[in-house]
């Protein structure tokens, strides 16, 4: 990337919005998407895409579990570096595990993008 496309590109910014299920990461990505205007790209949307197709499904089922992780996990980093070369802001929502979160960092860094971490919890005062 030119320097002249990473100065463009310090507005973009890249939201990844993580932490165990249940605990409001559709919620939060969706209330930071509108206050940046931009596009929420969800893992389980991504997966949920897939299932139509009966041989892909039965060949990621077969899968070891983080194989499994990285398929979602890729479709989800390819069209956010496309988000970001074009200086859009992107929100990723999914359970992210040291592995994703490292990738962000390097997606975030190649499109000279911030990266901002956001790691839903949920308390158990209930």
């Amino acid at each position: 990337m030119s320097a002249r496309s990473r100065r463009r590109n310090l507005r973009a910014v890249l939201v990844l919005v993580t932490g165990p299920p249940g605990t409001g990461k559709s919620t939060v990505a969706d209330a930071v998407a509108a206050d940046l205007s931009a596009a929420v790209l969800a893992w389980d949307w991504a997966m949920a895409a897939l299932r139509p197709f009966d041989e892909l499904q039965g060949t990621i089922e077969q899968m070891a579990p983080e194989r499994h992780r990285a398929v979602g996990w890729a479709l989800l980093f390819h069209l956010a570096r496309a988000q970001l070369r074009a200086g859009r802001p992107v929100v990723l929502d999914g359970v992210a595990r040291e592995a994703q979160a490292n990738e962000a960092r390097t997606v975030a860094d190649e499109a000279g993008a911030r990266l901002v971490m956001i790691v839903t919890h949920c308390s158990d005062s209930a």
